[in-house]
């Protein structure tokens, strides 16, 4: 007999649903397509209806005007297939817009290598760097860890076949190869990758670069990305060079898929007062 799962029904049906309908309308700023709109309710209609049938009937009749009972259609298919390169352009966007938030939360590390000092004002401005490729040895690390066996787990993310692996990995020719300059940073890098990238993102995070223009997404996006952190400006630039307004190393953490923001604030500028004059029933003493 099959499980009535019936709460992981809503939680997939109603509230994901409406998680993903929300951040449809956050990330273009409210102006959402009318006709994919009524699309995503009919879609949400049709799923919810075997398990909150007079909810969905009242919407499917009432409000969307169909024909018909809700529980006598069809099971709702693609019209299309998946667009892989949208669906990552989205990942990237979401989990930016996480970190960034994240970052002007904490905006601040206490004057620590590789962190912003904190802003005497809330933050008004940002510049976020964006890198078009990993550095060489990373380059090198990313393609030794595609060789590597993975498995899935039953959640569906994945694991190395081998727990142990990294000790052999550090033993390698081309990893012990990569100039001794980066030679502290290969084995933590390897290691984040592994046990944080690939368990986020799959096979993706191995990726050595983008099938996309990731500073062009970015830049067509900006107002969004304003809006979203409460700026007054965003730059948008590589992270081979700093930014006029920063002093820190932030543009160094940027890797392809994982921008990387520094903030700062600017004071408002003060709009010109008009100058005081004589009323003219001052002057005739009213």
């Amino acid at each position: 007999m099959e499980k009535m799962m019936f709460r992981d029904g809503v939680k997939f049906a109603w509230y994901d649903m409406q998680n993903l309908k929300d951040e449809y309308r956050n990330y273009t700023n409210g102006n959402m397509h009318k006709d994919l709109v009524r699309r995503f309710v009919e879609v949400q209609a049709l799923v919810l209806a075997p398990i909150c049938p007079h909810f969905c009937e009242h919407l499917w009749t009432k409000y969307l005007q169909q024909e018909g009972n809700v529980v006598k259609q069809l099971w709702p298919v693609p019209s299309k297939d998946e667009d892989l390169v949208m669906q990552r352009k989205y990942k990237i966007l979401r989990d930016a817009l996480a970190d960034f938030r994240s970052q002007k939360d904490k905006a601040g590390g206490g004057g620590k290598k590789g962190k912003q000092a904190a802003p005497a004002e809330k933050p008004t401005h940002a510049v976020i760097y964006v890198a078009a490729a990993y550095k060489e040895w990373q380059q090198t690390v990313l393609r030794e860890l595609q060789k590597v066996p993975l498995v899935e787990n039953e959640d569906g993310t994945l694991q190395p076949e081998d727990k142990g692996f990294l000790k052999a990995f550090g033993q390698l020719d081309t990893i012990k190869a990569i100039p001794k300059e980066f030679g502290k940073k290969v084995m933590p890098f390897a290691s984040f990758v592994v046990q944080t990238e690939v368990k986020a993102r799959g096979r993706d995070a191995l990726e050595l670069t983008l099938p996309f223009d990731e500073a062009s997404m970015l830049t067509e996006v900006v107002d969004v990305i304003k809006k979203q952190l409460d700026l007054q400006g965003v730059d948008i630039q590589s992270s081979d060079s700093p930014h006029e307004k920063d002093t820190t190393t932030m543009r160094e953490a940027a890797q392809p898929a994982k921008p990387a923001i520094y903030f700062w604030a600017e004071a408002a500028k003060e709009e010109a007062k008009p100058k005081e004059g004589i009323a003219v029933s001052d002057f005739l003493g009213e």
